[in-house]
């Protein structure tokens, strides 16, 4: 069995992002490939075994030993497919996504006014990972004062990957919200990040030493802009239909202490 070659690539190396995901996908398949041939080769090796017992011309330890050969082969190989896996989700993260761009222009006759907006829809431009602390600071919410947290697992690539976290008060009075399969958008006028956008439904629990408590969905809405000194604030919106006395306004919270290590980062 000869190594696969890939085909059409110059030794001075000059490629970019498209024609590295391209190679990339191309050395998956030809390990595929190889790992077929290998299946191939076990196949013939047992049928060979097969035939020979027909004929009564192989002893029992013989074919023992061929099985136990095959059966590593095949454990060595299920190893490989599953490294070929975590390859592939690897590289589908580095795929260029579709972003949308609206142009708006106002003509006068004395100037000429370009505004330009881009809103990416999802999250390969960019990722929110870490955990944010600090306090409410919004005097029209019942929790201000109290302090908040923010943990964020927001990776390049499928929204199924992704969650966070937010919890405000302490063990006597608080509330606690849980949401997975976060939708992201961010704005970015004129190619600079101006923040991120988060929305959808979540799990919400809202406790109470003096009160029952209250356990339901709420709508959300997370927006994350960058701050001074390389941290980044917060604000986290919750909002419930059924059950209002769940609604919360956190305002934007300055993220603090050796404790804050919530960032944005850029996948591409």
């Amino acid at each position: 069995m000869s190594f696969p070659t890939i085909p059409d690539v110059d030794p001075c190396i000059d490629i970019d992002l498209c024609d590295a995901v391209n190679l990339l996908l191309t050395s998956i398949a030809m390990e595929e490939i190889s790992l077929s041939k290998l299946m191939d080769a076990e196949h013939d090796k047992i049928q060979y075994v097969l035939e020979r017992c027909e004929s009564g011309g192989c002893p029992l330890e013989d074919v023992v030993a061929v099985n136990k050969s095959a059966d590593d082969m095949l454990k060595t190989m299920i190893k490989l497919q599953m490294l070929l896996q975590f390859k592939l989700e690897n590289v589908h993260e580095l795929m260029p996504c579709t972003t949308t761009t609206t142009t708006t222009t106002t003509t006068t006759t004395t100037s000429t006014t370009c505004t330009r907006s881009t809103t990416t829809k999802c999250c390969r431009g960019y990722c929110l990972m870490g955990t944010g602390k600090g306090c409410i600071e919004n005097p029209c919410d019942p929790f201000c004062g109290f302090g908040a947290s923010l943990h964020a697992f927001i990776p390049c690539g499928d929204r199924r990957n992704r969650a966070i976290r937010y919890t405000v008060g302490d063990e006597c009075e608080g509330l606690y919200f849980y949401a997975s399969e976060v939708e992201m958008e961010s704005v970015s006028p004129c190619g600079t990040l101006n923040g991120l956008f988060l929305h959808d439904v979540g799990q919400l629990r809202k406790f109470n030493r003096t009160c029952a408590e209250t356990v339901g969905q709420a709508t959300y809405a997370l927006t994350i802009r960058p701050a001074d000194s390389g941290r980044v604030a917060f604000k986290m919106q919750l909002t419930s239909c059924a059950t209002p006395q769940v609604n919360h306004d956190s305002g934007f919270i300055n993220t603090n202490g050796f404790s804050s290590d919530l960032h944005i980062g850029v996948c591409r």
